[in-house]
């Protein structure tokens, strides 16, 4: 009796290996098509305050030496040879309808701490503008992962505060104490901690906004007009604040300060800018539920008839511009 020959195990074992790699690169086939449709996720390609190479993204010009000279302390800025100055040059383009009302909104105490300007930088519409705490750790390289992300960026200068000395605003402050040439040496200092912005103000973070500093005429008059010879213009964190002379400045009209009310402050906000045409609101910290209920207020202001807009866009030209 003749037996028949058993057929062989090893055609089935690679015929099944075959067909289960296929399977697996068809899938991973299929997952690339899915994500490259879907896009990558929020955030994702974003300038964080990790990335200091960004720069010279979304209407922001990089630093210009045609508009620095040197300082005691590093580069600061200067009107250009050919008269070009920063307030101009480093403004943010507004793209969005200009002949709308519109608003501006500054959040201060940029830097002071990573984790919350990290999320900001992430989340925030990029006409908000950030004002970058010259106590900042490291705040070129925030300001620059700021302006790549195509942020509006202002400097951040230390002045006395109301309350004074038990509400300090740190050992590079202006203060009304120290000499003309003290107070001097103090804003070169703030003002060569970063680069490429078209104005300063005193919200530096919380509550510090150099209040008791910017109500004396005499020392005041002084820094706006410093600041106006170097082409920035001054936003005064104060609300109400009457325009000043010898610079380019203007004042916030409302402080966004209460999380606890802010839908009531969003509110008054847009009712000035129907009113006036324009407003300017301040936010004193990058908060995570401040920040995530400004991204929600901001998304609707279109419906609202209301253009977002960065803050150089509602500061006045100069007299006889």
């Amino acid at each position: 009796m003749t037996t028949k020959p058993v057929p062989s195990r090893k055609p089935l074992a690679l015929r099944a290996l075959l067909w289960f790699w296929a399977a697996i690169l068809v899938g991973v086939g299929c997952l690339a098509v899915v994500l490259q449709l879907l896009g990558p996720p929020d955030g994702a390609g974003q300038p964080t305050v990790a990335d200091s190479t960004a720069g010279g993204a979304r209407g922001i010009a990089t630093a210009d030496a045609a508009l620095l000279e040197s300082g005691p302390f590093g580069q600061v800025p200067r009107t250009a040879e050919d008269g070009r100055v920063s307030r101009n040059v480093y403004a943010r383009v507004l793209t969005a309808n200009a002949a709308r009302p519109r608003i501006a909104v500054i959040v201060a105490g940029i830097g002071l701490s990573e984790s919350q300007t990290d999320e900001a930088l992430r989340k925030l519409p990029f006409d908000v503008t950030l004002s970058v705490s010259p106590y900042a750790n490291d705040p070129m390289r925030i300001a620059r992962a700021a302006q790549g992300y195509g942020f509006e960026t202002l400097a951040g200068i230390p002045m006395e505060p109301a309350g004074y000395p038990l509400n300090d605003a740190g050992p590079r402050a202006l203060l009304l104490a120290s000499t003309e040439a003290e107070n001097s040496n103090r804003l070169m200092w703030s003002m060569s901690r970063i680069q490429a912005y078209p104005g300063v103000t005193a919200a530096i973070g919380g509550s510090l906004r150099g209040d008791r500093f910017a109500a004396d005429q005499g020392q005041f008059s002084k820094f706006l007009a410093e600041i106006g010879r170097r082409g920035l213009f001054y936003i005064d964190p104060t609300p109400g604040g009457a325009a000043q002379p010898g610079g380019v400045s203007r004042s916030v009209d409302l402080l966004l300060d209460d999380p606890s009310a802010l839908d009531a402050q969003f509110q008054r906000l847009e009712d000035l800018a129907y009113e006036k045409g324009s407003a300017i609101g301040l936010i004193g910290l990058p908060q995570p539920v401040v920040v995530d209920r400004l991204v929600a207020w901001a998304s609707r202001l279109p419906d609202r008839g209301i253009t977002l807009a960065p803050v150089s866009a509602l500061v006045p030209a100069p007299a006889g511009r």
